[in-house]
């Protein structure tokens, strides 16, 4: 089974979901949080993984 995570950046600070999700429950989550102005990915994790500090740095930079 594959985990995934939600990463956004909302008004400059990067957010990393707690828990993991399924892939289409983070596909929804991501949806919920555009929706509202987030600049949000889906990152694949492994089980009780972290998402790697590249992303967290990349969404960092993202605007």
């Amino acid at each position: 089974m594959k985990n995934f995570k939600v990463v956004s950046r909302t008004d400059g600070r990067v957010h990393v979901s707690v828990v993991s999700y399924s892939e289409v429950a983070a596909e929804t989550e991501l949806k919920r949080l555009q929706k509202l102005g987030a600049v949000a990915r889906v990152v694949p994790v492994a089980v009780g993984g972290d998402v790697p500090d590249s992303v967290l740095e990349e969404m960092r930079r993202a605007g």
